[in-house]
C-alpha cells in the first residue's frame, strides 16, 4: 500500500492519532471532574418535644378562668396568685425516631417430618 492510498482511506500518522486521543481523553476527564459534585450532609431536624405534667388530685370546684389546662379541674393547675409555668427538675427522655414497626419474636420451627421412602422391588426384567 502506498502513502497516497493510506491517506485516501483516512489513515493518519501516529502523531496525529496520539494528539486526537489525548484531546478526547482530556475532554472526557474534564466532563467527569467538573460534572461530579459533592455536598455536605445536612443535620437532621430536631424532633419537637412536649413536656407533660400529670397530677393525681381532683377538685369539685372549677375555676372561672384557668391559667393552665388541668387534668380534672384542679383550680387552674397551681396554687400561686400569678400564672407561672410548671417546671420539672428533669426533662423527659428525648424521643427517638423509629420506623414504626414493632419487633416481633420468632418462634423456632422445624420442617414437618416426611415419611421414609418405601423400598421398591422389581419383579420382572422390564420393570412393569
Amino acid at each position: 500500500m502506498t502513502t497516497a492510498m493510506a491517506a485516501a482511506r483516512g489513515f493518519h500518522d501516529s502523531g496525529q492519532r496520539l494528539g486526537a486521543t489525548m484531546a478526547l481523553s482530556l475532554a472526557l476527564h474534564a466532563i467527569v471532574l467538573l460534572g461530579v459534585g459533592f455536598t455536605l450532609h445536612q443535620a437532621a431536624p430536631v424532633v419537637p418535644t412536649l413536656d407533660v405534667i400529670l397530677t393525681r388530685t381532683t377538685t369539685a370546684l372549677t375555676p372561672e378562668q384557668a391559667d393552665f389546662l388541668a387534668q380534672a379541674s384542679n383550680q387552674g393547675g397551681g396554687e400561686h396568685d400569678h400564672s407561672t409555668r410548671p417546671r420539672e427538675n428533669q426533662a423527659g427522655p428525648l424521643p427517638r425516631p423509629s420506623t414504626g414497626l414493632a419487633a416481633q419474636q420468632l418462634q423456632a420451627q422445624a420442617p414437618d417430618p416426611q415419611p421414609a421412602p418405601e423400598a421398591r422391588v422389581v419383579d420382572s426384567a422390564r420393570g412393569e
